[in-house]
């Protein structure tokens, strides 16, 4: 008696004819490309929050900065205003205010 093999091929079914065999699906309708699907495609393809910044009429990405923008941008708020400026006509009382601004390094 033998023994049944790990590695014996599988048995095939024999392919049986006539009732048995499944129906074939009827043929679909030609594929129509023009303009109008397309537009429509498209059109219902935006997400909803793209569509609701073009129903406002607003800009969804955010234009590249520059480097010279950057830059612009980094200097000015780098620069230290002069501790007298925003006091320029202040009295003894806002004395304090100038030290205390100074010694935080809020002005220069």
């Amino acid at each position: 008696m033998a023994t049944p093999s790990l590695w014996a091929a599988p048995a095939l079914a024999e392919p049986t004819t006539g009732a048995a065999t499944a129906a074939e699906p009827p043929p679909s309708a030609p594929l129509r490309l023009d303009a109008a699907i397309l537009k429509a495609a498209i059109a219902g393809s935006e997400s909803p929050v793209r569509r609701m910044a073009q129903t406002a009429g607003e800009m969804l990405d955010s234009p590249r900065v520059t480097a010279r923008e950057r830059l612009t941008t980094a200097v000015g708020a780098a620069a230290l205003p002069d501790c007298l400026a925003p006091d320029a006509g202040g009295s003894l009382l806002s004395a304090p205010l100038i030290a205390v601004r100074a010694l935080r390094g809020k002005c220069k």
